[in-house]
């Protein structure tokens, strides 16, 4: 919103700031994962605060409710050095319940936004190009471009679809 009152949108690529994108995401995910059912075992992804994993999701468990805002998970994927599952205490807007597999039938088309399955987390990437059984995809945290085999480590990006 424009300081006269107009309200218009700017190109992604033209906001020079990540955190405004951050901030604006952030938005739309509390609103598309407002009305999830929590409960002890449900399988979520618990989206990444840590430098190097930012909103990147990773596979837990819900394994206890903290007060009104809060839970401890368990990771799925990661374990410390003994080989122990991981656990932490988080707030529930970094929750989403874990999103259904893609359909089989389902391949992302230039532009569109996807998650891709990467160092054990799922990743936010705009895709490219597809061609054959692969897609270009350049991942928004990084900029980087990679391409990504089709398949079970690639699917619509859930919050989108939500919202």
């Amino acid at each position: 919103r424009w300081s006269g009152g107009d309200s218009t949108w700017e190109p992604e690529d033209n906001v020079m700031d990540d955190d405004l994108i951050d901030e604006f995401e952030a938005g739309l995910q509390k609103k598309a994962y407002a009305g999830q059912k929590l409960d002890v075992g449900a399988s979520v992804e618990v989206k990444n605060v840590d430098e190097g994993f930012e909103n990147s999701w990773a596979s837990a468990t819900l394994v206890k409710r903290k007060g009104n805002s809060g839970w401890d998970v368990q990771f799925t994927k990661f374990v410390d050095a003994k080989g122990k599952p991981m656990s932490e205490s988080v707030t529930s807007s970094r929750l989403r319940l874990a999103p259904p597999k893609a359909p089989k039938s389902w391949a992302p088309t230039v532009g569109e936004v996807v998650e891709v399955l990467d160092d054990d987390c799922w990743w936010e990437a705009r895709t490219m190009s597809v061609g054959g059984k692969s897609a270009e995809l350049k991942f928004r945290v990084s900029d980087e471009t990679r391409m990504v085999a089709l398949g079970a480590n690639l699917r619509p990006c859930s919050w989108l679809k939500a919202s």
